[in-house]
C-alpha cells in the first residue's frame, strides 16, 4: 500500500475514489489541510502505485487496509475524508473501528435505487477511448500495468463494490455495520455525508 504524509498536527486521513481515483484527486485540498493537520493519503489496492494484491475487492478490505496503514503511523483517533468508493470505505472503517474514527466526511456516497443501471463499461478499451492520455498516465504509475484488466474485472465499478458491501453486511438495514444508523449508535462520531441523494446528516 502506498501512502503520502503531509504537514503536522492531528491526523486526517484521505481515501480517494475508485477506477479513476488516486491521491492526486485531492491535490488542491492537501496543501490547505496540511497547514493544520497531518494529512495521511492512502492509495488503495490497484490504484496508482499500490499493488493489486490477490484478495477480492470489497469495502471491508479497503477499510482493513486503511486501518493497518493508519495504525502504522499513529495511535491517535483520526478524521477521515472519503470520496465515492473512499467514502464507502470510510463508513465501513468507522463501523468496524469506532475507536479509530472520531469524525467522518463521506462525499459522493448513497444507496442506489433499484432502477440504477449496472456499471459494465469499465474495460481497458472503453477507458482508454474515453481519455487515453489520462489513463496512460495512470498506467505509468502502476507497478503491475499488465494486470489492469484483472483489476477492472475485480472492481467491476462502484455498483459492484456497493452491492458487495450490502451482501457482506446483510440486507436488513439494522444489520449493516456500515450504515449511518449503526454509526450513530456508537455515540461519539460526527458523520457528514454529501452523497448521490444530496443529503447532509450528522450523528
Amino acid at each position: 500500500m502506498t501512502k503520502q504524509i503531509y504537514g503536522k498536527g492531528q491526523p486526517l486521513v484521505m481515501l480517494h475514489g475508485g477506477v479513476y481515483g488516486y491521491i492526486d484527486e485531492f491535490e488542491y485540498l492537501i496543501p490547505r489541510l496540511a497547514e493544520h493537520y497531518m494529512v495521511i493519503c492512502i492509495a488503495t489496492r490497484g490504484h496508482g502505485k499500490s499493488e493489486i494484491g490477490t484478495e477480492p475487492f470489497s469495502y471491508r478490505g479497503r477499510a482493513l487496509d486503511a486501518y493497518k496503514v493508519i495504525r502504522s503511523i499513529t495511535k491517535d483517533s483520526v478524521t477521515v475524508v472519503g470520496f465515492s468508493e473512499g467514502g464507502f470505505a470510510g463508513l465501513e472503517l468507522a463501523a468496524l473501528h469506532p475507536e479509530l474514527v472520531k469524525r467522518l466526511v463521506a462525499m459522493g456516497v448513497g444507496d442506489y435505487g433499484e432502477d440504477h443501471p449496472k456499471d459494465s463499461h469499465y474495460t481497458p478499451e472503453n477507458l482508454m477511448r474515453s481519455d487515453s492520455a489520462f489513463f496512460a498516465r495512470r498506467l505509468k504509475l502502476m507497478p503491475e500495468p499488465a494486470r489492469w484488466r484483472e483489476f477492472l474485472d475485480g472492481v467491476g465499478g462502484d455498483e459492484a463494490l456497493h452491492s458487495s458491501l450490502m451482501r457482506s453486511s446483510g440486507t436488513n438495514p439494522d444489520q449493516r455495520p456500515a450504515t449511518q444508523q449503526h454509526l450513530r449508535m456508537t455515540g461519539h462520531q460526527r458523520i457528514e455525508t454529501v452523497g448521490r441523494k444530496a443529503d447532509h446528516q450528522q450523528a
